[in-house]
């Protein structure tokens, strides 16, 4: 393709991703059933280890949790120096980041994505792919995201959008969405991507402590002690991002520390924002109880003191932890503003 042509269908393409609304019209089809509950604890480092779990493997629609790949995927090209920007643009495109984590605005991430879209070093990935623009987001799924995912270890995700929304929210160019275009992970990869971020994205880490962000709050209204029914009062917790869409249930995932020892805990298909939160805070107590519970015996057989020398020894190997089951069970609510 000639330089000349090749820019115009980018330029095309730009336009089209300008003009095209940020919710579709699409009707939205019929009630999903209710999705699979699915968690687990991770001790920071050992994704593939968990403390306690169930449906580790099976299949969710991550919702919000979206947006810290897409986050990471921001910072992973701004680290690798990739991004060509002003210091106002930068600023502005950091303020987004924020108002996606914190308030978990839709818009903002979606500006974030059309940003790296954007950046020169796209542009010559779309050349080099020879890629066909048929959907919006095209180049940020099908060619910016993916080392990040496979950097952070997912082995089983596939994100279509930068925002959690479902798929019939989205217009396309050329072609509509289908239900093969929905976002979809594991609580395993989730807990892969947790994981990977807050050991290299400090930045990250940060943003999703922060309870209030230019006067909004959302999701992280859960790291107040306050009287608030929706806050989350345990020790530790310094980081957390929700989700809510339809086929995905109250989603969250959320780390603290305690005593040098990090966890991060995940929990899927909840039926209310209390249920999430307090399956959240259940998952943390019992986790850190299972982690507590190791340490004696491990010191037992990992040390021996002779004198003032300490000589390690191999622990030994640890048994499957059980699984800890929902702690409640109510009907489904009337479903809040998509996002939370």
């Amino acid at each position: 393709m000639k330089r000349r042509e090749f820019l115009r269908n980018v330029s095309l393409a730009g336009l089209a991703y300008t003009l095209t609304p940020s919710f579709s019209s699409a009707a939205e089809p019929e009630s999903p059933p209710d999705p699979p509950r699915a968690w687990a604890v991770f001790k920071l480092g050992k994704p593939d280890d968990p403390l306690l779990s169930r449906n580790l493997d099976t299949p969710v629609h991550p919702a919000s949790l979206t947006k810290l790949a897409t986050m990471m995927a921001y910072f992973h090209y701004k680290n690798a120096g990739m991004i060509e920007a002003s210091d106002g643009q930068i600023k502005e495109i950091e303020s987004d980041i924020k108002k996606a984590l914190v308030s978990s605005d839709n818009n903002a991430a979606e500006r974030v994505a059309e940003f790296l879209e954007r950046q020169p070093f796209a542009l010559k990935l779309i050349r080099e792919n020879n890629l066909i623009l048929e959907r919006r987001f095209q180049v940020f799924s099908d060619l910016l995201l993916p080392p990040v995912l496979k950097e952070a270890g997912l082995k089983n995700t596939q994100i279509y959008n930068p925002t959690g929304f479902p798929w019939y929210y989205y217009e396309n160019i050329g072609q509509p969405h289908g239900p093969e275009n929905e976002n979809m992970s594991t609580v395993r990869d989730l807990g892969h991507l947790c994981d990977h971020m807050i050991r290299n994205y400090p930045e990250i880490h940060k943003i999703c402590g922060i309870a209030k962000y230019k006067g909004k709050d959302n999701s992280n209204w859960l790291l107040e002690n306050s009287e608030d029914s929706h806050a989350l009062p345990y020790e530790g917790t310094d980081c957390c991002k929700t989700g809510y869409i339809k086929s995905a249930g109250y989603c969250l995932a959320l780390s603290a520390e305690q005593d040098g020892t990090r966890l991060i805990a995940i929990t899927m298909g909840n039926q209310s924002l209390e249920k999430r939160r307090d399956h959240g805070r259940e998952l943390l107590e019992q986790g850190f109880k299972v982690e507590g519970s190791k340490k004696p015996e491990e010191s037992k057989n990992m040390a021996k003191t002779a004198g003032d020398r300490v000589v390690v020894l191999s622990p030994p190997d640890l048994l499957p932890q059980p699984s800890l089951e929902p702690i409640l069970q109510t009907t489904r609510p009337p479903a809040p503003t998509i996002g939370l």
